[in-house]
């Protein structure tokens, strides 16, 4: 019999190559420089307005495209996330409806113990089914353990959050926001 998989959510994550200790100093120079917008974080700084050129060629690179819709007029809103320890991000969303096609988060720092990132399924009315014990284990979220050079892209409706930083030292990372013409 063959497996038709319907309304499959798809997350983009690829290993980059980009100067982690110049990026890493750009992100604690932001903090001492702009007030945290904190929006997700509980005890961690979010600070808005970020911009670091190297980081928005690898997404611009790295962005999926569909070859009979080509992108153009990529534009990338980013913020700064630094999490000490016994910070976490709340499940939050992007907001799809803001114009947002794409949002995504990139490490930086990621110690041991510093928190994964969990997305959790969005069809909430068959998560505890019997179909979804018996084929997917009742599996209700995905999670990735965060490492440096880590970029991920997922869809901005997608509700995800950030476990606890367990660590003894922070937990740094860049989130952002994609909008484009198509």
């Amino acid at each position: 019999m063959h497996n038709i998989k319907a309304f499959y959510t798809s997350i983009f994550a690829k290993y980059c190559e980009l100067d982690l200790e110049n990026i890493e100093k750009q992100c604690y120079d932001h903090q001492k420089n702009n007030p945290s917008l904190n929006s997700s974080g509980v005890g961690s700084y979010q600070g808005h307005d970020f911009f670091c050129e190297e980081l928005q060629n690898e997404i611009i690179q790295s962005l999926p495209q569909n070859k009979d819709k080509p992108i153009k007029g990529i534009s990338v809103y980013y913020w700064v996330n630094i999490n000490p320890t016994g910070s976490y991000n709340g499940r939050h969303t992007h907001g799809a409806f803001f114009g947002n096609f794409m949002s995504g988060i990139f490490y930086i720092k990621t110690p041991k113990r510093s928190g994964r990132l969990d997305f959790w399924d969005p069809r909430y009315a068959i998560v505890e089914s019997a179909d979804n014990h018996y084929y997917n284990d009742a599996t209700k979220s995905l999670t990735i353990d965060p490492e440096p050079n880590l970029l991920v892209l997922f869809p901005p409706w997608l509700e995800h959050s950030v476990e606890i930083n367990e660590s003894e030292e922070d937990r740094i990372s860049i989130s952002f926001n994609i909008s484009i013409d198509y």
